[in-house]
């Protein structure tokens, strides 16, 4: 990345709570994670994330799934370690040339930090915050690069495995309604800034998984205008969440399609 770059990348740090390291691509931290697919890289990159109120007095698997097979696409809650199995590896999608790698506990940091003036806003900042309410029993996280396709912007992915298929039913719709009452935009804060999204408008989603939705952000800092695109997903107790960013203006902001759909072809 170039000093004017890393620059910009450095000012918009607050548009982007969730670690625009990560989203860059750095290879500062990410790549000390080899291919997500080895079986030494597990545990690292997929951790409870304390449980909903309505799901205590459970084990660190709900209960349910049981063994190592990943499920979810049936409403069963997946365990860490069957999360982090479904989580898309660069054997997925090698093929398209992309690449897959967990990102380091330091490009987590801020996460959860990313708070709406507006309450109905709160469920667009709890997904750039990387913390969607309602809250998940466990989390995964990927980084998906493309090196072959110019076009290709780097994606950030996190898995969201909640303890009641209601509670990811509810993410999706909680994010719906945000999108319509939020249209004109919103301001947010984390730890140490104040930020300021202008607009939001819902995409047309990939057709995946038992629910999909897709909307794009635009924040601004710095007189610039960015724009962050977002596919959520859903399949069974288990939420995905894809974004992108372009702060180079060389390529479109977009998540790809095969992307997607070759992590949620993972549930079936």
């Amino acid at each position: 990345m170039s000093i004017p770059a890393a620059r910009k990348t450095a000012a918009l740090a607050a548009v982007f709570a969730l670690g625009l390291t990560a989203a860059c691509g750095s290879d500062s931290d990410g790549d000390k994670s080899e291919d997500t697919s080895r079986d030494k890289d597990r545990g690292a990159t997929s951790t409870p994330s304390g449980g909903s109120d309505d799901e205590g007095g459970k084990g660190d698997d709900g209960g349910k799934g049981g063994g190592d097979t990943p499920e979810g696409g049936d409403g069963k809650t997946l365990s860490a370690g069957q999360l982090d199995k479904v989580a898309l590896a660069t054997a997925d999608v090698k093929d398209q040339g992309y690449k897959v790698t967990s990102p380091s506990p330091k490009q987590l940091e801020g996460r959860g930090e990313e708070t709406a003036e507006r309450s109905d806003c709160q469920p667009l900042a709890g997904v750039i915050g990387g913390d969607p309410k309602p809250k998940a029993k466990h989390a995964a996280y990927r980084q998906i690069a493309n090196a072959k396709k110019a076009e290709a912007v780097p994606v950030f992915e996190y898995l969201n495995a909640h303890g009641t298929q209601d509670n990811a039913v509810k993410t999706l719709a909680d994010l719906r309604k945000a999108i319509d009452d939020c249209g004109d935009g919103f301001n947010a804060s984390d730890a140490d800034t104040d930020n300021r999204y202008a607009s939001v408008k819902l995409l047309k989603a990939p057709k995946v998984g038992d629910d999909s939705l897709a909307y794009e952000v635009v924040g601004e800092a710095e007189g610039e205008t960015i724009p962050l695109h977002f596919v959520v997903s859903r399949s069974g107790a288990t939420v995905v969440v894809f974004y992108s960013l372009n702060i180079t203006k060389s390529a479109k902001t977009r998540v790809s399609d095969e992307v997607v759909t070759a992590q949620m072809d993972k549930f079936r």
